[in-house]
């Protein structure tokens, strides 16, 4: 979902105390018994779905999202569509009117554009489901996803969320390989030390009891988090709950460099705001997993690096290489992108 930068809320005073109370809610999320799974779940009889599908500026796409979700072997109850307020509003509206009259759709609206975080948690407090499945706009679910999801859940009553693996598309082709294909191998149960290594939990096929979110969210809706709001909610369920991953593509994710994923350089202060939350409100972090936190941090600005050189950004590239260097002297992945991003713009500079 694509998505401008929200409008940042006022200074609060009381920060510190919002501090403690996300500390506070994190130790009893973590201590409370595994919760009951939803209604009839035991009994083997299906629970009821939500959909919910933040849209922006996506009216001449949403039509497709909305028929992959009605399309599975085993349908949705419901689907909420919330419009964090598109550009294309009246499109949007046109596109939507004969799925809400004839297939029951739900349109929300958020009262300013505030970013996917915010339309999320519109969208999943305006539904009823026992569960509620995670959309974009662009993207779409395979038939069989839910199907999977539910059965996966009625198999693991322990399990607070699944989560799969999704085709790559661009421009309407497939790409070849899977989106989890950087983060292979993936473990059928995604610990909370695994997700510190990166987060290979994607949002579309995500599947998670209301239970779970109502324990662990809502997603956080500040503005250093957009485009990785998610990756900070699967930590906090990880924590203290099971995440099953189901090695199978049950989505088709439409990459494209316009998005929020798109943007190397707000992924990367995304994450890094990521690990400044989790040392700030996790008891002990930096103790128990500051290791696997530096190296994160250190693999997150190669990367970095590696895209700006994509980008031909070579001044940045080499700056970003530069303190990747100093902050990890022994590492050559280090190295390796100083000597590209240094010889790079060496190269232009000859050149011009």
């Amino acid at each position: 979902m694509r998505s401008p930068d929200p409008v940042s809320p006022a200074d609060d005073p009381a920060s510190e105390r919002l501090l403690e109370r996300e500390r506070e809610e994190l130790r009893r999320a973590a201590d409370a018994p595994i919760p009951a799974a939803p209604h009839g779940v035991r009994a083997r009889v299906r629970p009821t779905i939500s959909v919910v599908i933040p849209v922006y500026n996506h009216a001449d796409v949403i039509a497709g999202a909305i028929e992959s979700a009605l399309n599975q072997t085993v349908p949705p109850d419901e689907i909420v569509v919330v419009d964090d307020c598109s550009e294309d509003a009246e499109a949007l509206v046109q596109a939507l009117e004969p799925w809400i009259r004839d297939h029951g759709v739900h349109l929300h609206r958020t009262p300013r554009n505030s970013g996917p975080a915010a339309a999320r948690n519109i969208g999943i407090c305006a539904s009823h489901g026992d569960l509620v499945a995670l959309l974009d706009a662009d993207d779409r679910h395979e038939p069989e996803h839910l199907e999977t999801a539910v059965d996966t859940l009625l198999a693991h009553p322990e399990t607070a969320m699944t989560c799969a693996d999704a085709f790559q598309v661009h421009r309407g082709a497939m790409l070849p390989g899977r989106k989890n294909d950087q983060w292979q191998p993936i473990e059928p149960v995604v610990t909370f030390e695994r997700l510190l290594e990166g987060n290979c939990i994607s949002t579309l096929p995500v599947v998670m009891r209301r239970e779970t979110y109502d324990a662990f969210g809502p997603f956080d809706e500040a503005p250093d988090l957009v485009g990785v709001e998610d990756y900070d909610l699967w930590l906090r369920v990880s924590k203290a709950r099971e995440i099953r991953y189901v090695d199978r593509p049950l989505a088709r994710y439409a990459k494209s460099p316009e998005s929020i994923s798109g943007d190397p350089r707000r992924l990367f202060r995304g994450e890094a705001a990521v690990f400044d939350k989790l040392e700030r409100v996790v008891d002990g972090f930096q103790e128990s997993h500051g290791a696997i936190a530096a190296r994160r941090r250190h693999e997150m600005r190669v990367d970095l690096a590696y895209n700006l050189c994509t980008t031909r950004d070579w001044r940045e590239a080499l700056r970003v290489a530069v303190v990747a260097v100093a902050r990890r002297p022994l590492s050559v992945a280090g190295y390796r992108v100083l000597a590209r991003a240094l010889l790079r713009r060496t190269s232009g500079e000859v050149q011009s």
